[in-house]
């Protein structure tokens, strides 16, 4: 969530900025709002005075008196004007906060501008694109062959994008999370389990409530809600609390299942572990002092990073265009992973950086002295498994048909060829 402050007192800066997003963001609502908010808030608490005022005379009126009488009718009409101004300072300010809510981060300097997905800036590369000299097979194949999936039954079972892993596939699955999970506690995150069910106000804490409402599993029954990734948990972690500024940055990583309505549309792009309504994930994420941000989020990109380098699996790093980014984002960069039967990299992380707009919503903040600020939050996935599998399964076959488990996870698997 944006402050209202500040862009009360810069609306073109701030509203040219989040314009590079999207060209039809405008503020002329939110500030609207704003001001008839302010206005209500004013006569309402004019009407208070009075009643105040009136309520002290009248308390020292006789009260067998005809003026009496008058005070008390006065009294009660005013009340009844005063509680007709704070149901509609009510709806305004739903209004406003709607408003708010909606409204994307502010998007960092070195972001590229674009409204093309595309135009993102490649920043590095890690090794080369795995060459052969036999016709591969792509992970569905693979999978099939050496039953390492049962997407059948997973269907069966629940419906299309929630994938059933079996045999030395459900290990080697397994196994990719633990050693995650070891990069991450290696990398100094401390490691926490957390519940995959949040409620309504933690969703929209890490703005997925209200504008993506369509794409989370939830159970209004319960008002809760599966979450789409490890960062809902994670940020709701320290709402409504203070932290002390000698303790940040505080690291975290969690190791979560994650639920997604979208899964797009039929095609090669979404067969198999491609895209998927339940995958698992680890995410690793910052809490930090605004001036320990930009060092964080390096930190972060290069522990997922790490993993990729120790399976020695292809990948790129990417600065995603202003198109591109999640509106709690400042600046996102994605690692993806090159996928050989696709001929194509595709991202298995998103690396961004927040700014104090998960704050703001969070009512995270720091003590420094007598000064009290809101945090900075960072996150990044280290790393989702399903394209990781994939890349994994395609890079490394062989020509009859196996698959050679990198040395760095075979301590993991307990075996070392599929």
């Amino acid at each position: 969530m944006l402050d209202i402050h500040k862009i009360i007192a810069s609306r073109e800066d701030c509203e040219a900025n989040l314009k590079k997003r999207d060209s039809n963001i405008s503020l002329d609502a939110l500030l609207q709002f704003e001001t008839e908010r302010k206005q209500l808030q004013r006569q309402y608490d004019e009407a208070r005075t009075k009643i105040n005022s009136a309520s002290k005379q009248m308390s020292q009126t006789d009260k067998s008196s005809a003026e009496f009488e008058t005070r008390r009718v006065e009294i009660r009409d005013m009340g009844n004007y005063a509680d007709s101004l704070k149901t509609k300072l009510a709806e305004v300010e739903d209004k406003f906060r709607a408003e708010l809510l909606i409204l994307p981060n502010f998007i960092s300097s070195e972001v590229p501008i674009s409204p093309n997905k595309e135009d993102k800036q490649i920043v590095r590369t890690f090794g080369e694109k795995p060459i052969f000299d036999f016709p591969i097979q792509d992970h569905l194949t693979l999978g099939e062959k050496l039953n390492l999936f049962d997407f059948k039954r997973g269907t069966k079972i629940a419906e299309p994008g929630f994938p059933m892993y079996t045999g030395k596939g459900a290990f080697l699955e397994w196994s990719l999370i633990n050693f995650f999970i070891d990069n991450a506690r290696q990398s100094g995150f401390n490691f926490v389990i957390l519940p995959i069910l949040n409620n309504t106000e933690s969703l929209i804490t890490t703005g997925n409530l209200p504008k993506f409402a369509e794409e989370i599993y939830s159970c209004k029954r319960d008002n809760l809600h599966l979450i789409p990734t490890a960062e809902t948990p994670i940020t709701n972690i320290y709402r409504d609390e203070i932290l002390d500024a000698k303790d940040l940055p505080v690291r975290i990583a969690a190791y979560t299942p994650c639920f997604r309505r979208e899964a797009g549309a039929s095609g090669k792009m979404t067969r198999g572990l491609m895209r998927l309504h339940q995958f698992n994930k680890l995410e690793t994420y910052s809490i930090c002092l605004p001036e320990q941000a930009k060092q964080e989020h390096e930190r972060l990109i290069e522990n997922g990073e790490r993993i990729l380098k120790q399976l020695n699996l292809h990948y790129r790093l990417a600065n995603l265009p202003s198109c591109d980014l999640a509106n709690q984002s400042s600046q996102t960069f994605d690692i993806e992973v090159w996928l050989p039967h696709l001929k194509q990299y595709s991202e298995v992380s998103s690396a961004s950086n927040c700014l104090d707009y998960q704050s703001r919503r969070a009512n995270i903040k720091f003590k420094n002295g007598n000064k009290k600020e809101l945090t900075y939050t960072l996150n990044c996935s280290a790393l989702a498994t399903p394209r990781v599998m994939i890349a994994l399964l395609e890079s490394n076959q062989t020509q009859d048909g196996h698959v050679i488990i990198p040395e760095s996870l075979r301590k993991y698997t307990q075996f070392d060829k599929i």
